[in-house]
């Protein structure tokens, strides 16, 4: 790494973002699974960063994480059992944006608010349901 991405990324790391929850100030941490952002007065709310300290999205309060939490997880469960999940991921995104009415590179929970959120898990709840009854039918089918 050269000494101007050196310079950048020190500059970053300076940079403490305010906690929603509290009011105190997110700090950078490093884990061994990588840098986060941590509360200061231990109020519970972290927040991921890339590898040069940039916060992944917004940083939210405990209700905005634990709507991710559930949003990513109804998300997921669309995708995560399919023959290839790496692209299927990625389609899934493509068809949640358009759902969303956003931009794919826009399209992700740490971006979405409370409302985005909600509706993200209704969406996932009604295709889940879609998939399930489709899956019912074609058992039913193959009865005959």
């Amino acid at each position: 790494m050269n000494w101007y991405k050196t310079s950048q990324a020190e500059d970053i790391r300076e940079q403490d973002l305010d906690c929603p929850e509290c009011g105190g100030k997110l700090r950078l941490k490093e884990s061994k699974y990588g840098l986060y952002y941590k509360c200061e007065n231990n109020c519970g709310v972290t927040h991921g960063a890339f590898k040069d300290g940039r916060p992944r999205g917004v940083p939210g309060n405990l209700e905005i994480i634990n709507l991710r939490k559930a949003a990513h997880a109804k998300f997921d469960e669309l995708w995560k059992n399919e023959d290839n999940p790496q692209e299927t991921r990625t389609k899934a995104y493509r068809w949640l944006a358009r759902k969303m009415g956003c931009q794919p590179f826009k399209c992700h929970m740490a971006l979405f608010n409370k409302q985005q959120l909600q509706q993200v898990i209704s969406i996932c709840n009604y295709a889940l349901e879609q998939k399930k009854k489709r899956e019912q039918e074609t058992d039913q089918l193959e009865l005959f």
